[in-house]
């Protein structure tokens, strides 16, 4: 005794032994003990035995003992621990250092393990009592009527089918039988015995209630067809886990009070349950109470007891995920804690919320994430580095979000969406005179290579040159109310950049200097006039600048020095309107390739070359009229004499560079003289 002797071993060679003195040590199994057949005292006490059916093992091997002294052994707390003891070891004259009388002894063997039928007729009662498993059993009597319906002449069975409650509390039994042919049994109250397993019920497809409360049951199995079962107590048991239950399709009233059970996984197909007792058992984390939002009719929890219930924010956030409940662990649920509640988490992102999406717990290997969607106003730091330290793209699209403070450290993000939103500061404010903060947010996301922010409150950019942006790609803006381009020095490397549906009325020199990379700008809805500083960009590809208000032609100039453009949009735009528009545009960039979503195929390009040539040729031959007027007065001056004129017609359109076919054939009318003038000798 007094030592760490963990395992009963090397008692083979003793077989003789009679006293053996094992206590205060951390044996936990009671083996080996088939040479100690001579054994006649045994000291176990305070040690680590849990489990009855080592108490078993003593009637095989050692069944001459005399004294037994198992105290302060988890297995003690066993209920009818002292008669289970007696009934095996016969010869037994003292237990945990009290001695056994012989009326103890012949009361334990009295009690009988298994259920008989003389205990079924003297304990049935033929008309379902409503409540009665919760009235007094001095109430509870067998009445004259029930005595005369089940009694039986001869071999008759009959009354077993005229069954329909039966009460077998305070028996002792060990295990269920001789209930198969009560198929009529609507209620059974097998309360305080020592049943150590749910067996036997198959038959018993009528079952409304099952009362086993305060037996040795350690798992939930065999329910399956039970499915009129409304109400089901499991209190004081040795359940761990809830499981097991999906077909119990009509159960309103479920207690598993007084058990062992450590998580609320299992009853999200109960949709009729009612109310849900689980006082006193081991749940210990508020994510679990999560698992009983899919529970349509609750109304009635109690939780009092577990270890989750000692957080201080337990109560709230149970009342706000479970909307349902009119009582919680015996007290109302109040229209204030209500409002509290929805103002303490709503919208407040937490780890059980994470949980609940993806199903699992292991962040670690979360690539992906989508929270959009779910009306998020706080991320409250559960995303962070420090859980998802390999997470590459996050959506967080259409929710509440004001700030992104809460993004934290999150060194493998590449692609972060926070499109619908209300966010108006890339970076927290902080007052004047205040130390410098540590960075949060997105000052902390250093692999960003695309951030969406489309359609928020952002009003400036300036706040760009403090994040990390130097590898950014992709940056979507639009939708915002940025009036100024500016803050962009750092996004050198952005190939697309998106400020739609802004309120830019124009670029400022130089703002898109740093530029250098990027492929494809989208400046539509702004209210631009013109199209100046919008250079040097050497690599523009995608130019969008539709639904503005550029008016003048001669703005198209502005855009010749971009060497790599191939698709420019200007429609909705004034100019967009005017004629020649198109043949113009197509003409001052000649790396264009699609204009205002139309392609420019090879025949309109030639069709315009054509058509610029023909002014040019047209503009060099002509003399306007004022000048030739000249000529002939100073002729005149001169006294020679008339000249002759020599007059050819040429149409307007020819000069004027028209492109329309339909005007050239309609052979316009409009034309005047032009003189030619040629000297004439006197």
């Amino acid at each position: 005794s007094f030592n760490e002797v963990a395992k009963m071993e090397g008692l083979d060679s003793i077989s003789t032994l009679k006293r053996l003195d094992l206590s205060f040590n951390l044996i936990r199994r009671l083996e080996n003990l088939k040479t100690l057949s001579s054994l006649s005292q045994l000291e176990l006490n305070s040690n680590l035995v849990h489990r009855a059916e080592d108490l078993s093992m003593l009637r095989k091997y050692v069944p001459h003992l005399l004294s037994l002294n198992f105290a302060n052994n988890p297995v003690c707390e066993m209920k009818s621990y002292r008669h289970y003891v007696l009934r095996r070891l016969l010869k037994l004259e003292s237990l945990d250092g009290q001695g056994v009388t012989a009326a103890e002894q012949q009361l334990a063997m009295a009690n009988t393990s298994s259920i008989k039928t003389q205990m079924v007729k003297d304990n049935a009662f033929v008309q379902r009592r409503s409540n009665w498993s919760l009235m007094p059993a001095r109430f509870r009597q067998q009445g004259l009527l029930d005595k005369e319906a089940l009694t039986t002449e001869g071999d008759d069975d009959a009354w077993w089918e005229r069954v329909q409650d039966l009460e077998l509390n305070h028996r002792h039994l060990r295990k269920l039988s001789n209930l198969e042919r009560l198929v009529n049994l609507k209620a059974l109250s097998l309360c305080d015995n020592e049943i150590l397993g749910i067996q036997g019920l198959e038959k018993c497809v009528l079952l409304e209630e099952l009362l086993m409360e305060e037996n040795r049951i350690s798992k939930l199995e065999n329910l399956s067809t039970l499915v009129n079962l409304k109400k089901l107590d499991l209190g004081k048991n040795k359940i761990s886990k809830i499981e097991s239950l999906e077909a119990l399709t009509n159960l309103a009233q479920l207690s598993l009070e007084d058990n062992e059970v450590e998580g609320l996984g299992g009853l999200s197909k109960l949709s009729t349950l009612l109310e849900l007792y689980l006082g006193n058992n081991k749940v210990a984390e508020l994510r679990e109470l999560l698992l009983l939002k899919p529970l349509p009719k609750l109304i009635i929890l109690d939780l009092s007891g577990n270890p989750v219930c000692y957080k201080n924010e337990y109560r709230l956030y149970s009342i706000f995920h479970l909307k349902r409940l009119k009582v919680l662990d015996g007290l109302g649920v109040e229209g204030g804690e209500q409002q509290a509640a929805n103002e303490t988490y709503s919208g407040r992102l937490t780890e059980e919320f994470v949980v609940e999406k993806l199903g699992h717990r292991f962040f670690e290997h979360v690539s992906e994430l989508d929270l959009s969607g779910n009306k998020i106003r706080d991320t409250a730091n559960c995303i962070s580095g420090e859980f998802f330290a390999n997470l590459r793209v996050l959506n967080l699209d259409n929710n509440l979000l004001s700030d992104v403070s809460g993004l934290l450290n999150l060194t493998a993000l590449a692609v972060l969406r926070l499109n619908h939103n209300r966010i108006e500061a890339l970076v927290p404010d902080r007052p004047r005179g205040a130390p410098d903060a540590p960075p949060v947010g997105l000052q902390t996301l250093s692999a960003l290579e695309v951030l969406q922010l489309g359609f928020n409150d952002i009003h400036s950019l300036a706040l760009f040159r403090l994040l990390p942006v130097g590898g950014l790609k992709v940056l979507f803006l639009q939708g915002n109310d940025i009036s100024k381009l500016e803050g962009l020095e750092n996004l050198s490397q952005v190939r697309e950049l998106v400020l739609d549906k802004n309120k830019i009325r124009h670029v400022e020199f130089g703002s898109l200097l740093s530029l250098v990379n990027l492929r494809e700008l989208r400046l539509e809805e702004n209210g631009l006039k013109s199209l100046s500083n919008l250079v040097p960009l050497p690599r523009l590809q995608a130019l969008h600048l539709g639904a503005n208000r550029v008016a003048d032609m001669a703005e198209l100039d502005k855009l010749a020095p971009l060497p790599c453009v191939l698709d420019l949009t200007l429609s909705n735009n004034p100019l967009a309107r005017k004629q020649l528009y198109r043949a113009t545009a197509i003409q001052k960039l000649p790396t264009l390739r699609i204009l205002d979503n139309k392609e420019i195929t090879i025949e309109e390009r030639e069709r315009v070359e054509v058509l610029f040539a023909m002014d040019n040729r047209a503009t060099q031959n002509y003399i306007p009229g004022a000048a030739a007027m000249q000529q002939l007065t100073s002729g005149m001056q001169g006294n020679v004499a008339k000249v002759p004129v020599k007059m050819s017609s040429v149409t307007f359109d020819q000069l004027g560079g028209a492109v329309s076919t339909s005007q050239a054939s309609a052979g316009s009318g409009a034309s005047f003289m032009c003189i030619g003038l040629s000297k004439v000798r006197p």
